[in-house]
């Protein structure tokens, strides 16, 4: 186990866990410049994470002290379900970047 990554539980907000890289006693350049690599990345990914899913959070409460303005003091499954299909369409293009940024990141080094 001493020479892997280790991994940690999810982060409460991104949901991602947390890696702690492994740095190999003679660690070439290479194997140092691809571990500083995947730290960014990793990173980078947290972010995006952690960002996405408090801004779903916020616009998921104000979804639903929407319906209870309105007396619904519960919302139903289709309701949720027409909240999360405006939520993802708003998002879309951010999504698209993402996905678009994860393939070209590694083209970077």
């Amino acid at each position: 186990m001493e020479n892997d990554d280790s991994v940690g539980p999810p982060d409460p907000i991104s949901n991602l866990r947390p890696i702690k890289f492994y740095i190999p006693k003679n660690e070439s350049s290479i194997e140092r410049k691809l571990r500083l690599k995947r730290i960014e990345v990793a990173k980078w990914n947290n972010d995006f994470w952690t960002n996405h899913n408090q801004t779903f959070v916020k616009e998921r409460e104000a979804y639903k002290e929407k319906l209870a303005r309105k007396g619904i003091s519960s919302a139903s499954a289709d309701q949720m379900s027409e909240f999360y299909k405006e939520f993802l369409d708003k998002n879309w293009k951010t999504h698209v970047t993402y996905n678009f940024e994860c393939i070209t990141m590694g083209k970077e080094a």
